[in-house]
């Protein structure tokens, strides 16, 4: 363990066949790990790298301050979202030049499932797209967002392989659910989708934009996640 002046900061290093490197350095602004990090013996596959709140807002957006190639991938959880106007689908969009790509290339199929407010049950379908400009959550009558009182969504985005420069850029939704519109709950079976266009496969993403079809968001909570 090192002391080191300016930041003061305190260094903690690995000695091998003669030579040492620095594992973990504790900075005035956190802590630095270099290598694998495991908890009880267990691995930690993911570390938070951004949590926040917004309100009346055109879009959430992830610019290249957060999203950057020192993960794998990333995974966005966005909770308590109401949109400020009834019946609406969310959308998202990605970019590898801090905006979005706006082209006809998001391809994507998804199901949701779920019930009326009384307890019945309700198959919405499935919301697919060879050629969007967007990837669309949920566009089926029954799982639309609604904005009274109490209604809100919870999403769940996942992309795997958001760094790669030599693949097209996939994005899933698990886990996600809506409590809107009619109002019905409704969850997802599955969503998966890709960005099929050149630019994308060979760049990493450092923009992901999330937005209504129409209207603003009027407030959401979000969490980003780096995959290790």
């Amino acid at each position: 363990i090192v002391l080191d002046g300016g930041d003061g900061e305190v260094k903690l290093y690995h000695a091998a066949s003669g030579s040492s490197s620095v594992k973990l350095t504790t900075k005035s602004t956190g802590v630095d790990v270099t290598g694998a990090l495991t908890v009880n013996g267990n691995r930690v596959n993911e570390l938070i790298v951004a949590s926040g709140s917004v309100s009346d807002v055109a879009s959430i957006d992830f610019n290249s301050s957060i999203i950057t190639t020192d993960f794998v991938g990333y995974r966005i959880e966005l909770r308590n979202l109401i949109p400020e106007t009834n019946n609406v689908s969310c959308e998202v969009r990605v970019g590898t030049a801090n905006a979005a790509l706006t082209s006809n290339n998001y391809r994507y199929t998804g199901s949701w499932a779920g019930g009326y407010q009384y307890g019945s049950s309700y198959w919405s379908g499935t919301t697919s797209s060879a050629s969007g400009d967007s990837f669309v959550l949920n566009a089926n009558t029954y799982n639309l967002l609604g904005d009274a009182t109490g209604e809100n969504a919870y999403f769940n985005f996942v992309f795997p392989n958001a760094s790669s420069t030599s693949s097209f850029k996939l994005m899933t939704a698990c886990d996600s659910i809506i409590y809107g519109n009619y109002p019905m709950w409704q969850t997802t079976r599955f969503w998966g989708g890709v960005h099929a266009l050149t630019t994308s496969r060979d760049a990493a993403l450092n923009y992901i934009t999330v937005f209504m079809s129409s209207d603003n968001i009027a407030s959401a909570d979000y969490r980003v996640y780096g995959i290790i």
